[in-house]
């Protein structure tokens, strides 16, 4: 918005950034504001959406609590518009008695792509095709289970239905003649060690890797880091020295999904993808040209042995029947309550 820049001489700058991005914006100095639950307040400098709907409205006091167990969901349910959560912490049984409390509930979206990532220090310790070999074997064990539990598969850095990723078809045949190529031979490990933060211990996809590993007779040593411990360790390089690998869930929504890209190869991956190239592709101008790219950086980094795809979980959203949502998508990318209003 022109109100958040000035300009000094001929450029602009950003005069003040603001703590949201979207029609919603953290509530400054607010002495209840935990981890748990954030007050928010208008955005002001938010876009005015054209034609927008006759009885659609924002919401003034609105807040963002998180509650990670069902019962806490279902004890505040008269306090709720609508909620997002991961489907893997919604069981048939919760989702029956939220419907029950006139929620209507619906579960379209992915949500988080959870992967192994190799330091440095793998690099060095297991060639190319051990690396291969290992993620052909886990990924196989993994999407068995992934298939039974109901959840989405993982084609790799974003999610299979991303602008400019793999198709699921196209990294399904990329993983075939991959497991045609790979030779058969015994792992030259028997332990890997792991650095994750403790906040994402608890996720469907860590937990399903964690599993198959020790089915695998392979004994995961976990090192579990508090955020603030995981950022030092990251900034100094000691992610990439210390450890074997490390967790990293990436929001597969990013309405950026360049912004992934740059990320990715800035942080995880500059020995294996040029950043000059991810800015080439940036500004290329013919989609098909622009796509094709994209995806050659996928099956780069799969080819090369650099990540072990895991899984997407699928959100799933409700929505008060009190309440009218023309699109949930809205809600999904941004929590945005642009369309929500009173019937």
């Amino acid at each position: 918005h022109p109100s958040t820049l000035e300009k000094k001489g001929q450029k602009y700058s950003v005069k003040s950034a603001l703590p949201c991005s979207g029609p919603f914006c953290v509530k400054p100095r607010d002495s209840q504001r935990s981890s748990h639950h954030v007050s928010l307040q208008r955005n002001n400098y938010f876009y005015n959406r054209e034609n927008i709907k006759e009885g659609s409205n924002i919401f003034d006091d609105v807040a963002l609590v998180y509650f990670e167990k069902c019962e806490a969901l279902l004890q505040n349910a008269d306090k709720i518009v609508a909620f997002r959560a991961f489907s893997s912490a919604v069981s048939t049984e919760c989702e029956t008695k939220l419907k029950s409390l006139g929620f209507n509930i619906t579960r379209p979206y992915p949500s988080w792509l959870e992967k192994m990532v190799f330091t440095k220090r793998a690099l060095k310790r297991f060639s190319t095709e051990t690396r291969i070999q290992f993620i052909m074997q886990i990924k196989s064990l993994i999407d068995r289970k992934v298939e039974q539990d109901g959840h989405l598969k993982a084609t790799g850095i974003r999610g299979p239905f991303e602008t400019g990723a793999l198709t699921q078809k196209e990294f399904d045949t990329l993983v075939n003649k991959t497991h045609k190529d790979q030779r058969k031979g015994n792992f030259e490990f028997t332990t890997l060690d792991i650095a994750v933060k403790d906040s994402i211990t608890s996720f469907y996809g860590y937990k399903t890797f964690i599993e198959t590993l020790k089915s695998m007779g392979i004994r995961p040593i976990e090192h579990r880091l508090s955020q603030t411990e995981f950022s030092k360790k990251f900034g100094n390089g000691e992610i990439q020295t210390d450890y074997d690998l490390f967790f990293f869930a990436m929001g597969s929504g990013d309405p950026d999904p360049d912004g992934n890209w740059r990320f990715a190869a800035a942080h995880f991956y500059g020995d294996t993808i040029d950043s000059k190239k991810v800015s080439e592709a940036y500004y290329t101008l013919n989609d098909e040209e622009w796509m094709e790219m994209y995806k050659s950086f996928e099956r780069k980094l799969f080819l090369s042995g650099r990540y072990i795809p895991i899984v997407i979980n699928k959100d799933v959203i409700g929505i008060h029947g009190s309440h009218k949502f023309v699109s949930p998508a809205s809600f999904r990318f941004g929590m945005s309550f642009y369309d929500t209003a009173k019937k």
